[in-house]
């Protein structure tokens, strides 16, 4: 089969807490235009007790797309008109690492980092950390199957690498529920849609993937665990954001119930970033995170639904490199939502409970591109250039377990030194627009997967690598291939992870069988019987 539409030579891609089988089914249950049919959109002018709206194809009558920017005004509080008024920059408090001296602290500067002077805890101190030995109880893992192949030849062109139509900044997306897995991702051939795959342990599909056909643009941007089963958010600035809910065994629930409309954004925020990058779910309610990111202004909209999608709150919280891509967890009863160099958590209501301050510190080449939570903390790992930003360039990856007052378990300590790297921030600044390492809590201590891209003088691609730690962040299995011994790919900055009560899955990208086409890839990872 030859593929005409949404080429890319691969060429082309790789320029620019602390105790702890391809293809879907005929009939998607879609309209012939692409939409579900049944679309449901808020009424114009509802406010956030209303019930939910009419129903609609998509299409206007003349088969164009309708303009969802020129929706009449409503309740400002409910924002379900998306006009725009977004609410005050939430203040945060002072912690260590924001690179002010507060009560408290002895020194701060402007990072958790140990031996600089000023350690982890802003103390006037260059005393190395007493990092308890490796836990016996937390044992290494290794592959219980080969590596599977999940989709198709003609499903995936590597343009889905970069991350597609809507600037997703994950074009896949991993959640585990009980001995299933559920990889979701946007597809691109031979139409635009959204498609969601259940797998077993050994990456076989389980029943028929659940997918749908839709316009150039309303992409999938996040894929979580719920109470029911799996959370998928979908939208961008153009389309505004919807939701699709789907049963622990991958039958729909719910498809794309709009949560709210397109949002235009007035000045003083000119030609903002103002992109859907993630969300997740916790303690019933659903959260949506997006960047904003314009000419005088950096941070995070944060907005929360109900079970039944009913606007429950929203908020801004403005950093400076705060990053583009923006990850989120459940953490406690709320959330953790982190990128570029800070983790915010939030309760329920979106009130600020703590900050981690800027953890690496460094603005120009770090950054939280992992972040995992759990009920009483969250893990965050991050790539930090040796030397500068040089092709092919050298990187640490470092990790740190901090628990829910933004207090680290432990100083920040590398657990990978100088792996090769070829694809990541360079240019686009802190929190990379091609995250290439994924970090899931799990059983016992937490995993990392990461892409080590291209070493010198290599043009074949790089291996896909796993490595796991205990919760001091000692190294329990060393770096493990995920594709494979001596296996390869020039897309893997694409890959996600997920915990499920064995172990991790994995999957990742690599270029398919035909010049220009993609395929993924699941491995799942666990201890040794």
């Amino acid at each position: 089969m030859t593929i005409t539409r949404g080429l890319l030579p691969l060429a082309c891609l790789l320029a620019a807490a602390c105790s702890g089988s391809g293809g879907g089914t005929e009939d998607d249950g879609g309209s012939e235009d692409g939409w579900p049919d049944e679309f449901v959109a808020p009424d114009d002018g509802a406010d956030a007790g209303d019930d939910r709206g009419d129903s609609f194809d998509g299409l206007d009558a003349d088969g164009t797309l309708p303009d969802f920017r020129e929706v009449p005004g409503a309740d400002a509080d409910a924002d379900t008109d998306g006009d725009g008024d977004l609410p005050e920059a939430m203040p945060l408090p002072p912690t260590c690492g924001d690179g002010t001296v507060d009560p408290g602290e002895e020194c701060d500067d402007g990072n958790r980092l140990n031996g600089d002077g000023c350690n982890w805890v802003c103390r006037r101190s260059d005393e190395p950390f007493p990092y308890p030995p490796p836990d016996p109880d937390t044992p290494p893992v290794e592959p219980t199957d080969p590596p599977a192949v999940v989709t198709g030849e003609s499903e995936l062109s590597a343009f889905i690498a970069v991350g597609g139509p809507g600037f997703a900044c994950h074009p896949l997306w991993l959640a585990a529920a009980g001995d299933r897995f559920a990889v979701a991702y946007n597809y691109d051939q031979p139409y635009y849609g959204v498609r969601l795959r259940l797998l077993d342990r050994a990456g076989r599909t389980v029943g028929t993937p659940w997918e749908h056909e839709t316009p150039w643009g309303l992409f999938a941007h996040a894929l979580f665990r719920t109470a029911e089963g799996f959370g998928l958010l979908s939208g961008s600035h153009t389309y505004g954001l919807q939701r699709s809910r789907f049963s622990s065994a991958g039958a729909p629930l719910e498809e794309f119930l709009l949560l709210r409309p397109a949002r235009v954004i007035p000045d003083p925020w000119f030609d903002p970033w103002d992109g859907l990058t993630g969300g997740t779910w916790s303690a019933g309610r659903w959260l949506a995170v997006s960047s904003l990111y314009g000419t005088d202004f950096y941070g995070w909209l944060l907005e929360t639904y109900s079970a039944d999608g009913r606007p429950l709150d929203r908020d801004v919280i403005a950093l400076l490199n705060s990053g583009l891509c923006v990850e989120s967890a459940p953490a406690g009863t709320g959330f953790a939502v982190g990128a570029g160099q800070h983790v915010v958590v939030l309760d329920a209501g979106l009130n600020v409970l703590s900050w981690s301050g800027s953890v690496p510190g460094d603005g120009s080449w770090g950054g939280v591109l992992g972040l995992s939570a759990d009920a009483d903390g969250y893990w965050l790992a991050w790539s930090v250039y040796r030397e500068g930003p040089t092709y092919p360039g050298l990187r640490d990856l470092w990790i740190v377990k901090l628990d829910l007052t933004g207090e680290p378990c432990f100083p920040p300590r590398p657990i990978v030194e100088s792996a090769p790297r070829a694809i990541g921030d360079g240019g686009t600044g802190p929190g990379t627009i091609v995250p290439e390492l994924a970090l899931a809590d799990g059983p016992a201590g937490a995993a990392v997967v990461y892409w080590q891209g291209l070493g010198d003088g290599e043009t074949a691609g790089g291996p896909v690598m796993l490595v796991t730690v205990d919760d001091w962040g000692n190294v329990i299995t060393p770096p493990t291939p995920v594709l494979g011994d001596g296996e390869v790919t020039t897309i893997g900055w694409v890959l996600a992870v997920a915990a499920d009560d064995l172990g991790y899955g994995t999957v990742t990208m690599t270029q398919g069988a035909v010049l220009g086409t993609a395929s993924l890839v699941f491995r799942h990872f666990a201890a040794a019987p």
